[in-house]
Parts: structure tokens; C-alpha cells; sequence
């Protein structure tokens, strides 16, 4: 399954996404989390942190992507992710695999 999302790297190490995969509610896509620099050329990794509510507000669980991405061009890169899912008392519940390629947005 394919679909498209938007993340921003900022300068000094810190990046904000929004996707949302079929079957999820849009309201829940906000992601936050950190990047570094990885050894060796173009690559880099980062981790993320999207919480979800049910519609009455109250605290559901929470999603954290795990990624290593190497740049293929100075617009573009390709990435694998592990996703985790968590409930609302902390246990995971699902893991997941996805790989993504991006192209940079002006």
C-alpha cells in the first residue's frame, strides 16, 4: 500500500511529518521527533512520535517510526522504517516494516 505524506528536516536535528495511512483517522497524522547523521555517505536516521485519540478526546496510544534513510540525490532520498504501535497503557500491540521514497519539495 502506497500513500503520501510530508516531513520536514530542520536545522539543528529535529523534523515534523503528516501522514496518514488508508484506514486512519486524518486527525491523527501529526508526527514529531529528532535526526542525526549517520557514518558513511548521505546517510542519516531519525525517530518519530504521533499520539491518537478516540473522538470523545481521550488518550488512545501512541505510533513511533524508527528510520535509516540515505540520500540518493541532493532532492531525494529512500528510506526503511520500523513502526511500532502502542495502547494507551503502554504495551505494543503491532509492528510494522515500510520503506519510502521521497523527492524534496520547493
Amino acid at each position: 500500500m502506497s500513500f503520501p505524506a510530508i516531513r520536514t528536516f530542520n536545522q539543528g536535528g529535529t523534523c515534523t511529518g503528516y501522514a496518514v495511512p488508508p484506514g486512519i483517522d486524518p486527525g491523527q497524522g501529526t508526527e514529531y521527533g529528532v535526526w542525526q547523521r549517520e557514518p558513511g555517505s548521505q546517510n542519516y536516521s531519525f525517530r518519530t512520535v504521533s499520539y491518537g485519540y478516540t473522538a470523545e478526546g481521550v488518550f488512545d496510544g501512541r505510533a513511533e517510526v524508527t528510520d535509516t534513510l540515505h540520500l540518493t540525490s541532493a532532492n531525494s532520498f529512500e528510506s526503511s522504517s520500523i513502526i511500532q504501535i502502542f495502547d494507551a497503557g503502554g504495551n505494543l500491540v503491532f509492528t510494522a516494516c515500510a520503506t519510502s521514497t521521497a523527492t524534496r519539495f520547493e
